[in-house]
């Protein structure tokens, strides 16, 4: 009697030890379904590495809002995986609010993704004052080289 062959899908288990469960049992929901892009703009947002966004002045949240619910898709709600990553805890209430956010609106998009991208993105807007306030207490030369 032959042994029975079991194959394991190693990202997957990596994902889930991760904190990306998958969704069994449930309708296929993607985000390509919900809004359709070209290969790039996926490619891009996936990569784990993001191209720099100029820093916006105060108008900026102002803009982002008025854009629509498509830039926030393509920007914070496209799948992708975190290299290189790092554990941090994050406060029970932003917890419960993106988990129960992402569920409905991008079950493929897993918790540290979405937290990695907005991250990202707070620290692109605001680059110049964070760079002055590491200057200010520390004179050491800015975080970020120009």
């Amino acid at each position: 009697m032959a042994k029975k062959q079991v194959t394991v899908n190693e990202e997957m288990i990596r994902g889930i030890m991760a904190g990306d469960i998958p969704n069994y049992g449930k309708e296929d929901i993607s985000v390509d379904d919900a809004m359709t892009t070209d290969e790039s703009d996926r490619n891009e947002c996936g990569s784990g590495n993001p191209e720099p966004v100029p820093a916006e002045k105060s108008t900026g949240r102002q803009k982002r809002r008025k854009d629509g619910t498509d830039s926030y898709r393509k920007q914070f709600l496209m799948g992708g995986n975190v290299l290189q990553r790092q554990q941090a805890y994050i406060g029970i209430n932003n917890y419960l609010f993106i988990q129960k956010f992402l569920s409905v609106v991008a079950p493929k998009v897993s918790m540290s993704k979405y937290i990695d991208d907005v991250l990202t993105a707070h620290i692109e807007q605001y680059q110049e004052e964070i760079d002055s306030l590491y200057h200010n207490q520390i004179n050491n030369e800015p975080l970020y080289k120009k």
